[in-house]
């Protein structure tokens, strides 16, 4: 009788323990990850932003930000519907991450709605090259749902920062994202489905 319940008792403790260990998972993977196209959420994406502005003012780096942003996406919604919205956003982090020459750079997040971002940590390598090889990919590869095939289009702004001076500090990670994210409305502005890039040293 005793032998039974210690067993009972540790069956339902090593149960109890997996349980956990998996709600500790996914609540971990939910706070760095998107659930839906599985890239970097918008929260990791600050953090990914903050790493980048350190390296860049205390080793006098060059980094990059671009935001990205598909073009027409409620029509996409309206036509077709959110679940097929949904299918054109899983389907475009596949292409973002596909080839992708490092773990580390770019990371690349969903930021929210039908929005992403890349950060370039130093040394960068060829960001402009890298975001218009998807550009074209994601052009040339429309996203196939329930025998539709929805062609897909995206504008990019990038701001590539260099610190050039150790006495500037007026520049934040704020500005950073606003640098970029300005690129991105110009993009937009100009005619949408292209990247606008800006230089900038602080």
């Amino acid at each position: 009788m005793i032998f039974s319940l210690v067993f009972l008792f540790t069956a339902w403790l090593i149960d109890s323990s997996i349980s956990i260990s998996k709600t500790i998972h996914v609540y971990r993977t939910s706070s760095i990850y998107d659930h839906l196209t599985k890239l970097y959420n918008k929260e990791s994406f600050y953090f990914f932003l903050d790493h980048v502005y350190h390296d860049l003012i205390m080793n006098q780096a060059t980094c990059g930000v671009a935001i990205l942003d598909i073009d027409n996406f409620k029509q996409i919604n309206d036509h077709h519907g959110h679940l097929a919205g949904d299918q054109v956003l899983i389907h475009i982090a596949n292409l973002l991450t596909l080839d992708k020459p490092s773990l580390e750079s770019p990371r690349i997040c969903r930021i929210g709605g039908d929005e992403f971002a890349m950060i370039f940590k130093s040394p960068i390598i060829q960001p402009e090259e890298f975001i218009e090889k998807k550009l074209i990919q994601i052009n040339q590869t429309p996203c196939i749902y329930e025998n539709l095939t929805i062609p897909i289009e995206l504008s990019c702004g990038l701001a590539i920062i260099k610190k050039t001076s150790i006495k500037n500090k007026n520049f934040s990670t704020e500005d950073m994202f606003k640098l970029a994210d300005s690129m991105l409305y110009k993009a937009k502005k100009i005619g949408k489905n292209q990247l606008v890039t800006t230089y900038r040293n602080i």
